[in-house]
């Protein structure tokens, strides 16, 4: 039975994953991993993940659980967490917003730097112990921690790395926005350059399709599956 990881990062993510893996569940031909790049803690409530815990019992568990640090460490992240969304999600008052949302952005800059000092040895014992068919994330930088962490292992061990929609694409090759074609552009570049680019890009449909091509993704590597 094939194997595949499938790592989560936002409300986008949960939306366009879900679909696909009720499908995989259902058909019960493949096993199904889910972890998150973000705490769990900052996912929910979430009535689709919900769905998934209650009809086949699966779990997002989260990435960096397998990073060596201590019992304490793990708690105090938790609850750091827990403060910042119970702010974010019961308190209205804007100012309160502005500097529960300065002290989340320097929190979790903090923790990412502290697991960044372990390396990459939580990476290799996630993909060892699964040893999946394949990686699915969105479109991110596969570079970028802790993607690249398990970007690394994965082209060392020949695991296809496939991107996934992140959200709908509204724009049209003919669009610009923000100037952030030349950037993306850049860092496709930067990607292949370094051998940590995508397998394979998933795209929605044809309009998608056109601006990967455009932003520089090998045609080769594009796959449209359209709306599941």
């Amino acid at each position: 039975m094939r194997k595949y990881i499938f790592i989560i990062r936002g409300y986008n993510d949960i939306d366009h994953f879900i679909p696909l893996l009720d499908y995989l569940l259902n058909k019960k031909k493949s096993i199904v991993y889910l972890y998150s790049s973000i705490h769990p803690v900052r996912l929910y409530p979430n009535e689709n993940l919900e769905y998934l815990n209650k009809t086949y019992n699966v779990e997002v568990k989260y990435l960096l659980e397998g990073g060596d640090k201590g019992f304490v460490f793990r708690k105090l992240e938790f609850y750091f967490y827990k403060f910042i969304m119970f702010f974010k999600n019961k308190v209205n008052k804007k100012l309160i917003q502005v500097i529960v949302n300065k002290i989340g952005a320097f929190g979790i800059i903090s923790i990412n730097n502290s697991y960044k000092k372990n390396g990459d040895s939580w990476a290799k014992e996630l993909i060892s112990k699964v040893n999946p068919n394949a990686v699915i994330y969105d479109w991110t930088n596969p570079v970028k921690f802790p993607y690249g962490s398990v970007t690394k292992i994965c082209k060392a061990n020949k695991i296809p790395i496939i991107a996934f929609p992140h959200g709908m694409h509204t724009n049209t090759p003919d669009t610009d926005p923000r100037g952030m074609n030349s950037l993306i552009k850049k860092k496709i570049i930067d990607w292949t350059d370094k051998g940590l680019n995508f397998d394979y890009f998933i795209s929605h449909g044809k309009n998608e399709t056109s601006i990967r091509k455009q932003l520089g993704v090998d045609p080769s590597t594009l796959v449209e599956l359209g709306s599941l």
